[in-house]
């Protein structure tokens, strides 16, 4: 049943909670006794005005406006002290639950955990402030000092670790894990952060580590695997520590145009062999193949890269493999013009050839014409002799 109480005899209810009579008027006694709907209260004003089953109330106006809401747990001064019809709650240190009126199946411990929280159900809070802002958002976990603790909106949260997404008012399904993990987070959504800090606004986005404490990386399941598919490609990484995939489509790029002679210095580049000058860790240290980058940046700059530092740190290698091609084909352009050119060669010299066989033939008709005609001038001119002889011979 429930029972009222006027604000002018608050006075006498604190009275006889002191001497220890009957701190809810007609509820469980101070001698912690449960009542027939299985309610237990202990402390001033605990359960003030239930008349639901199977709630339990320790400390100052812990559950004092529960009316008919059951199997809430509240241990602490003002411990869901505002709920009304929430049902299944557990509240456990000052303040926790505070404001909690109509949300269910939350679980707060520690001081001030999910102090704001009204209408919001299936949050856990385990720490001092943790959840400290949330309202109506549901499915938030946060363990750790001020976990989420100035959350007012978004749901299905989880923060694990001291201050961990500390600064996020809204946004939803992010997962922190760490001390400070997210804790530059203010609004955004989907993200996964273990032992980093994050960025102020982002979404969709994973970041695992921070540079000055984590300095290596070893993920297991990868070398010596092959895909499931045959489309894979490879990762890269930016100077920011982001992964990605390099992309070819057309529908990515703008202002393409053929590169010509652009991979003209490309046989200026030094291919060298090395040694790195830190072995590995099992003392290997191979002979390795490649180019000196500050040699590279003096003749494609666009191809060096940098470190945080600002220094030159390696070579983009991929962007090689275009250039190369286009440089392979400008060779065999030109092999294929000095080609053609022979070929106009070994034409005109067979023109020649013909031509100088054609004039052998004529040389060789010439000298025939010309034996025949010095036979018949020879004739000729025996001819004549005799007949001049004949006719000294014969004067008359």
């Amino acid at each position: 049943m429930k029972h009222k109480i006027s604000s002018r005899n608050y006075l006498v209810l604190a009275l006889l909670t002191t001497v220890g009579i009957n701190s809810s008027l007609g509820g469980p006694i101070n001698n912690i006794q449960s009542d027939p709907f299985r309610n237990t209260a202990g402390g001033f004003g605990v359960l003030f005005q239930n008349v639901g089953f199977n709630n339990t109330g320790f400390g100052y106006v812990s559950l004092n406006l529960n009316s008919n809401a059951n199997d809430n747990t509240a241990f602490g001064a003002y411990s869901l002290s505002s709920n009304t019809t929430g049902s299944s709650n557990t509240a456990n240190g000052s303040m926790a639950l505070r404001r909690n009126t109509t949300g269910s199946a939350n679980t707060a411990h520690g001081i001030n955990a999910l102090f704001s929280n009204t209408s919001g159900s299936y949050n856990s809070a385990f720490g001092t402030n943790a959840l400290l802002s949330n309202t109506s958002s549901v499915g938030n976990t946060a363990i750790g000092l001020s976990a989420l603790s100035k959350s007012s909106s978004g749901s299905t949260n989880t923060a694990i670790g001291f201050q961990t997404l500390l600064n996020k008012t809204s946004g939803g399904n992010n997962l922190a894990l760490g001390q400070s993990a997210g804790k530059s987070l203010i609004i955004g959504n989907n993200n996964i952060y273990l032992s980093n800090v994050g960025v102020s606004s982002e979404s969709s986005t994973i970041r695992i580590g921070n540079v000055t404490d984590h300095t290596r990386t070893f993920i297991a399941g990868i070398r010596g695997k092959k895909t499931a598919t045959a489309n894979a490609v490879p990762v890269v990484i930016d100077s920011n520590g982001q992964l990605g995939t390099i992309k070819s489509s057309v529908r990515f790029k703008k202002d393409i145009h053929d590169m010509k002679d652009a991979s003209a210095h490309l046989l200026e580049l030094r291919p060298v062999t090395y040694y790195y000058k830190e072995a590995s860790e099992d003392g290997s240290n191979p002979l390795e193949y490649g180019l000196i980058a500050e040699e590279v940046a003096k003749i494609y700059p666009d191809l060096v890269v940098y470190g945080q530092d600002g220094k030159i740190e390696t070579v983009q290698y991929h962007k090689l493999t275009p250039m190369l091609v286009n440089e392979l084909k400008r060779m065999n352009s030109l092999l294929q013009t000095e080609k053609d050119k022979n070929l106009v060669h070994a034409q005109e010299i067979a023109n020649l050839k013909q031509q100088m066989k054609v004039l052998q033939t004529k040389a060789e008709s010439i000298e025939t014409l010309t034996s025949r005609l010095a036979r018949i001038e020879a004739n000729q001119t025996l001819g004549m002799g005799k007949t001049a002889i004949k006719k000294l011979q014969n004067p008359g």
